[in-house]
């Protein structure tokens, strides 16, 4: 099973993820991603907070991007 690490970047800082997670495919470590991001974001208006230009890029065990996308992507409004 595939590698994935999710790499969080915060206002131009990279926060390397370090260990990764094993996931059986691009599609799943994507649906993972979208997941993720919206529970740090509720946890930011939970808190009051502003919510910044924070971007998950996601790399394969190779190196390879798989993917990347900014948190405000998987807000929904309507």
């Amino acid at each position: 099973m595939p590698r994935y690490f999710f790499h969080l970047c915060d206002e131009g800082a990279l926060d390397q993820d370090e260990e990764g997670t094993d996931l059986p495919n691009d599609d799943i470590a994507f649906q993972e991603a979208v997941l993720a991001a919206r529970e740090m974001v509720s946890e930011e208006v939970r808190g009051g907070n502003v919510i910044h230009d924070r971007v998950f890029v996601v790399v394969s065990w190779d190196g390879r991007t798989v993917f990347s996308f900014p948190f405000r992507s998987v807000i929904r409004f309507d």
